[in-house]
């Protein structure tokens, strides 16, 4: 009986040790994430075929940085503590979120598109973060220039060039004398 009870006590700990050392890995899925579903994306690009490609099952937030696909709109929450945005979380209807984001390719003439992102600051400070662009052909996004989006206003940032996924980051608030959220 007694190995029995050193057997149990020694298997329950190896359990929850495990479980603990799985929970702390970098890189694991976070229970609250919201993934998006696999779909085709297809891009118009000027003077040539259309281009289309797969994206597997993504999330639309992943830690601190949001991953937004022409065709989507929807929204971010952000926690603010010691005037600094310490964590993000998707919201699906953007009305209802802190920041919402409206990506689209717009077309402009048959042979002319542009790629455009609208981003809305429901704050009452003003947003800044980073963001990269991915294009079709490159393996590696690189950075691209947001302007800074006043509290309770829209910003209209265009590209010419067709524009598979934007990454934002690095999320900030400025004006720290004014009021939180």
């Amino acid at each position: 009986m007694r190995t029995n009870v050193r057997f149990i006590v020694g298997l329950a700990a190896l359990c929850m040790s495990t479980s603990a050392f799985a929970q702390s890995q970098p890189g694991q899925a976070d229970p609250k994430q919201v993934f998006r579903p696999p779909f085709d994306l297809k891009l118009h690009i000027d003077k040539k075929p259309d281009w289309e490609q797969h994206i597997d099952r993504t999330p639309f937030v992943a830690g601190n940085e949001v991953f937004v696909f022409p065709g989507e709109r929807f929204g971010i929450n952000v926690t603010v503590k010691d005037n600094q945005i310490a964590s993000i979380a998707y919201e699906p209807d953007g009305a209802k979120s802190d920041i919402e984001f409206h990506f689209s390719q717009e077309k402009i003439t048959d042979t002319m598109s542009i790629m455009m992102l609208v981003t809305r600051n429901g704050m009452k400070r003003t947003l800044v973060f980073d963001a990269r662009m991915s294009i079709p052909k490159e393996k590696e996004p690189f950075p691209t220039g947001i302007t800074p989006i006043e509290p309770g206003l829209s910003s209209y940032e265009s590209w010419p060039n067709p524009i598979t996924e934007i990454v934002l980051s690095n999320f900030r608030l400025t004006d720290t004398a004014a009021a939180q959220k």
